[in-house]
């Protein structure tokens, strides 16, 4: 679009972007990394994201939504005291790898196989979970935080 400016008869320096759910991650993304990387091309004025996903990946709950627990709980309560064997698939693991029977295969390539099936392996595999603490799964669950990450950037929203 941006290229094909003065033809759609837009000002690229008053870009605004919307994004719905997922779209939020692509706004985002264009808004605070694409644009740093050519900030001579246009310039986001406003953002406008309904039902936005700000913490990525949003399956399987990463370090983010862990915290949240351990916040109610403490890092030190044990795992199995809040799933059992039918649910740590569902819990610890992506639901869009279709590991949880509540779920039908996701219709959308979402699904990162071989991360998935190291959760699976460390906290579901012969119950496992029994031996680790909601501590345990924040630390495991990290979602990368490296500069230039999207992660290191979204604060910059606020």
């Amino acid at each position: 679009v941006i290229s094909h400016a003065d033809e759609f008869g837009i000002d690229p320096n008053r870009v605004i972007l919307a994004g719905y759910s997922a779209g939020s991650g692509i706004a985002n993304y264009i808004a605070l990394i694409h644009q740093s990387l050519n900030p001579e091309h246009f310039t986001i004025k406003a953002l406008a994201l309904r039902n936005p996903q700000l913490n990525y990946p949003v399956t399987p709950h990463m370090d983010m939504a862990w915290s949240q627990w351990a916040d109610f709980v403490g890092l030190e309560a044990p795992l199995g005291s809040y799933i059992d064997n039918t649910s740590c698939a569902c819990v610890i693991g992506c639901w869009s790898c279709s590991a949880c029977d509540k779920w039908t295969k996701y219709p959308y390539p979402s699904c990162n196989e071989s991360w998935n099936a190291l959760r699976l392996e460390k906290f579901c595999e012969k119950d496992r979970f029994v031996n680790y603490t909601i501590g345990d799964a924040l630390d495991f669950q990290r979602w990368p935080e490296h500069e230039g990450s999207l992660s290191a950037r979204l604060p910059l929203l606020w």
